[in-house]
């Protein structure tokens, strides 16, 4: 009698030690499922508000800031797929809307040009080289933008806090010397460029053939290839559509950056290489041997 007594004590006991874990497992589950929803929730309604910036006529630079920094925010923590595709596509509009806005004013920008036979990624012997001299269009009043070059090599300086676009440069070694908030590169070959740390993001697009050499809180790159990616980075570097992307440590004499040990600079995110088992054949480190400092 006492050792069924203890018997039916014992399966009592772990039926409602089973109770006890499905209930657990059903409320995990439903929070979980809240807090996709709510995530759900928040993108699509990021998405939305940018789609209404978009769609309207305004110009607003705080609204167009506060949605990058959401959108940029947004992809460091979506994972892979359809929406954190939603979101990139919508940062390109928004990137594109800024552009568009900008090329209708234009302003001179005074330096001096200095004209280069060929380009090489030069590091060093700099230190004779002036401020340069050419003519920049204005995106809007707190962004510059640097256009058609071709066999240059020059300085950028104007005032922190601005944004950067540069396109449609080759064969040519150009180096932003103040901090920019946000650079966009678009149709760079067979260049040299040098950058200042960056307070936010730089995307990189259509871009072949280059050194790029820059510290942001975000890199993002897009249909580029054969890119040696010297940087320091505070959260992520994603390619998508790119090939031979090397990355070593941001090295810029004269310049330290807080975040430089974090070794992020080598953990990139291919959004076309879906397998956890095998790396990413898209992009690697560098060989050390190899790694180079640079100066503005």
């Amino acid at each position: 009698m006492e050792e069924n007594s203890l018997l039916k004590n014992s399966i009592e006991e772990l039926r409602q030690r089973m109770i006890a874990k499905l209930n657990a497992r059903h409320e995990n589950t439903t929070t979980a499922n809240c807090r996709s929803n709510t995530s759900l929730d928040l993108i699509n309604d990021l998405l939305s508000r940018t789609q209404d910036f978009l769609k309207s006529s305004r110009e607003d630079d705080v609204l167009k800031k506060k949605l990058d920094e959401e959108i940029q925010n947004a992809l460091l923590l979506v994972p892979k797929g359809y929406h954190s595709r939603l979101l990139i596509d919508s940062l390109n509009q928004l990137h594109h809307k800024i552009k568009d806005e900008g090329e209708k004013n234009t302003f001179a920008f005074s330096s001096k040009l200095v004209q280069q036979n060929t380009m090489a990624p030069k590091t060093t012997e700099k230190s004779g080289q002036e401020v340069c001299k050419m003519d920049i269009k204005s995106r809007s009043k707190n962004s510059v933008e640097l256009d058609s070059k071709d066999g240059v090599s020059m300085k950028l300086d104007d005032n922190d806090g601005k944004d950067v676009v540069v396109k449609n440069i080759q064969n040519s070694q150009i180096s932003i010397v103040f901090n920019a908030s946000a650079v966009y590169l678009n149709l760079i070959k067979a260049s040299t460029l040098i950058f200042k740390p960056v307070s936010s993001s730089i995307l990189i697009r259509d871009c072949n053939d280059s050194v790029i050499v820059v510290s942001a809180q975000q890199i993002r790159l897009y249909n580029s290839h054969n890119i040696m990616l010297y940087n320091a980075v505070r959260s992520s570097i994603v390619i998508e559509d790119c090939t031979n992307i090397n990355v070593a440590p941001y090295k810029v004499n004269g310049i330290t950056v807080d975040f430089c040990d974090n070794n992020h600079w080598c953990k990139v995110e291919d959004f076309n290489w879906l397998s956890s088992d095998v790396p990413s054949p898209n992009w690697c480190i560098m060989d050390k041997a190899n790694w180079i400092s640079f100066d503005l």
